[in-house]
């Protein structure tokens, strides 16, 4: 069984940078990961116009804890609001459910 979220980042041109978890907020997600047991995958297209970052966990339960204690880094590191100010397309969707 596994739960996987996706998120998808789509930028107009290559001269945008996508957005990373800052290097001071690094050590607290690599241990929520670990917590929780999250695997993360990420891809970009060939273009380099799409990032897809899929984090993959045992459940859903598992994600949510996991979500609801990593949201407070991401809303610190202004995850959301920089893709914004950046013209990027910030997707997320849940592609797997079993």
């Amino acid at each position: 069984m596994s739960f996987v979220v996706e998120y998808k980042m789509t930028r107009n041109d290559t001269s945008v940078e996508f957005p990373v978890t800052p290097e001071s907020d690094r050590e607290k997600f690599e241990s929520l990961k670990s917590q929780y047991n999250i695997e993360i995958e990420s891809i970009i297209s060939d273009d380099g116009l799409i990032k897809t970052i899929k984090h993959i966990a045992i459940n859903a339960e598992e994600y949510s804890e996991f979500y609801n204690e990593i949201l407070p880094v991401f809303d610190k590191a202004k995850f959301v609001d920089n893709c914004g100010k950046s013209d990027i397309q910030l997707l997320m969707d849940i592609v797997e459910n079993e």
